[in-house]
């Protein structure tokens, strides 16, 4: 019985996580709680996504990934402070509990994908390799389904800063 719990609760650590549930339904106190329970279960591993499927949609603390005080927009080359602070934040609690953290820059059903030009997707990755090169215990992601172009468009970007960290295949989600 122990063995299916913890099963379980490894499973439903790595879906919230695979959804982005991380950076958007979880305060830092329950971050903070997560990452404890990872560590007391020997989770190693949690993957995020920076831009999930869908629209557009704030963290818990009203703050979208594109966007201002509580407004959204859609344009990748106005990324929100607010918002990747709070990602810097979950980096560097996870490094410190010593859990990899693979972050997925964008679901390929991202509504954010539409609308923006192959260079602004590119100018976003640069964005992020640029903030993401000096920091620990992470890697990058790509979806498991076909890469589209503005996919490729943001790794070339990441890779312009970034060659430190690996890009690796996401995992198929069950």
């Amino acid at each position: 019985m122990r063995w299916l719990c913890f099963i379980f609760a490894v499973s439903l650590l790595a879906s919230d996580a695979r959804k982005g549930m991380l950076l958007y339904e979880q305060t830092r106190e329950e971050v903070e709680r997560i990452l404890a329970d990872c560590v007391a279960k020997g989770v190693t591993r949690l993957e995020i996504v920076i831009l999930p499927a869908g629209e557009p949609r704030p963290n818990v603390y009203g703050d979208f990934a594109m966007g201002y005080g509580g407004q959204v927009h859609t344009d990748l080359a106005l990324p929100n402070p607010a918002f990747f602070q709070h990602l810097d934040w979950v980096l560097k609690r996870a490094a410190a509990k010593q859990i990899e953290v693979a972050i997925l820059p964008a679901d390929s059903a991202s509504s954010l994908l539409l609308g923006n030009s192959t260079e602004k997707l590119f100018d976003w990755g640069r964005y992020l390799g640029r903030r993401y090169m000096k920091s620990r215990n992470f890697i990058w992601l790509r979806p498991s389904t076909e890469r589209i172009n503005a996919l490729r468009a943001i790794e070339e970007g990441i890779q312009i800063f970034d060659s430190k960290h690996r890009f690796e295949l996401q995992a198929k989600a069950n």
